[in-house]
């Protein structure tokens, strides 16, 4: 299969080649004598009129149609995962009503009906259990699954969900879909698909690691610096980070401790927060074999240097507020909003809340870099982002892979462009550059095999810096060298049981 990169960078060319051939014509001087002038050769140029984005095709028929049928989608209703399909109606609130609209066009498409099935399970681990069981006893009624990745992943090698390689309508080259992140949750190298991820699941772009700013506090301590600029130079690194986290502590109250009402640097969680610095700064569980199976590599010299920075980052560092529960990133928050804090690393998905709340201007950017010699910045999807799957005993896939195709383009045509483009991009962000910004943040989308497999091992090796910053360790070289041991052999007999599963040899 094509990379998804394909047809933008086909656009991008074809953008060039017209604009080159405007600027590149000679004109000559009215001066000159016309017996000196070269015969003019006359040539006839194809037009092209490229589609623009709201009308790019999907490649399914027009003449495709299932009159009658419902489609049927099962989601976790709680929170952001219900908002990637759940909307009543026109509201006037931007996204929800893009989300309605695309709902709508697609159904009217296909001449179908629409019906959403929340499940009853009131947690992500019991909901990925419960599709397990009932795809498992063939007690479904369900054609699409909006999944939790985190406990989903597993169930691929249990059979439990369909091999989407060969859906008739689904091409993963098109640009709303993420297919090398699609790999990257995968056992084998690709040729087996099994979880669908990009613009069909809004909460994905909400899923995003991004840094929020404080433009006050920031000018407090150095009017002169840019933080746009040292990000576009490619020198926002953890080293940045720390700098301007340690001098922007103050202790407000005056009572010589950190506590509520003093200014801090930064504030970080020991559990959510530790895996976006690490995968962000280009620190990775894993490489790939010849075959592309996945080789656990955490251990090797950039990882135990990076939990060393990191332990600097979080005990070290005079300005750090850390909390050892999720529990902390509402009151990280409520300091950022307050114009108690100067950095706030967290999701996109923030950005509503602290818009309407914020007290200062603040900006976004990217997670810091390992160092200015890492080529890009890079972007995590949480291991918490809805992904999309189908069961594995679907009787009808012509039909969900052409639904589902359809909702994925209509999404990148009319969802994305509303949340990006218009409610992040302008409605929460504070100024132009921050629009920038979250381009540089979409465009470095990354995961990780064990990072995202993680619950199928025992001792969390994709997520060691977890295990660090709780313990308050600078050094897990015994955890390392016991994760290696324990992840090798559960990774062993995972890649039996996918040999054995699609016949691979």
């Amino acid at each position: 299969m094509k990379k998804r990169g394909t047809v933008a960078l086909l656009l991008a060319l074809l953008t060039v080649v017209s604009v080159a051939g405007c600027a590149s014509g000679n004109v000559e001087s009215e001066t000159t004598p016309a017996a000196t002038q070269p015969e003019a050769v006359v040539t006839t140029e194809p037009e092209t009129t490229e589609p623009s984005r709201e009308n790019y095709p999907d490649g399914i028929p027009d003449s495709l149609k299932f009159s009658g049928e419902k489609f049927r989608i099962l989601y976790f209703d709680k929170n952001n995962y219900r908002d990637d399909f759940v909307a009543e109606g026109i509201t006037g609130d931007l996204v929800p009503d893009a989300v309605y609209n695309r709902n709508m066009n697609v159904m009217e498409r296909f001449g179908m009906e629409l019906e959403l099935i929340a499940a009853p399970s009131t947690d992500t681990k019991s909901y990925c259990s419960y599709v397990d069981t009932q795809v498992s006893a063939g007690e479904y009624s369900w054609d699409l699954i909006s999944a939790y990745q985190a406990y989903t992943v597993p169930l691929a090698m249990k059979g439990v969900l369909a091999d989407v390689s060969d859906a008739e309508y689904l091409d993963f080259s098109q640009p709303w879909w993420e297919f090398d992140y699609m790999k990257e949750l995968l056992i084998g190298s690709g040729d087996r698909i099994y979880f669908m991820q990009g613009d069909i699941a809004l909460f994905m772009l909400g899923s995003m690691g991004s840094v929020y700013y404080n433009k006050r506090l920031l000018g407090d301590i150095d009017q002169s610096f840019d933080v746009y600029a040292t990000v576009s130079g490619g020198e926002w690194t953890l080293e940045r980070f720390s700098e301007l986290a340690s001098i922007a502590y103050s202790d407000t109250n005056g009572n010589q401790i950190m506590d509520d009402g003093d200014v801090f640097g930064f504030g970080a969680t020991t559990v959510k927060s530790t895996e976006h610095f690490m995968y962000d700064a280009g620190v990775r569980s894993n490489t790939r074999d010849a075959d592309g199976y996945p080789v656990y590599t955490f251990g090797d010299d950039r990882s135990v240097e990076f939990i060393e920075k990191l332990y600097n980052l979080y005990y070290n560092n005079p300005g750090a507020m850390i909390y050892t529960a999720d529990s902390g990133i509402s009151q990280m928050e409520k300091d950022f909003k307050s114009g108690h804090m100067l950095l706030l690393p967290g999701w996109l998905y923030m950005a509503k809340g602290i818009c309407g709340d914020c007290v200062d201007d603040y900006g976004i950017i990217p997670y810091p870099k390992y160092d200015a010699e890492q080529p890009e910045y890079l972007t995590l999807v949480h291991d918490g982002t809805t992904i999309y799957c189908i069961p594995s005993t679907c009787d009808r896939l012509s039909m969900v892979s052409a639904v589902t195709e359809a909702f994925a383009a209509e999404s990148w045509r009319k969802v994305t462009p509303a949340y990006f483009e218009v409610a992040l991009k302008n409605r929460y962000a504070s100024d132009l550059r921050s629009a920038e910004m979250i381009d540089l943040i979409r465009a470095g989308i990354t995961t990780d095999y064990f990072y995202a497999n993680n619950y199928c091992f025992s001792g969390t090796p994709g997520l060691l810096c977890r295990t660090a910053m709780k313990g308050k360790l600078s050094s897990i070289s015994s955890q390392i060298r016991a994760a290696q041991r324990s992840t090798e052999k559960t990774l062993k007999t995972l890649i039996e049981e996918y040999k054995a599963l699609t016949g691979a040899q």
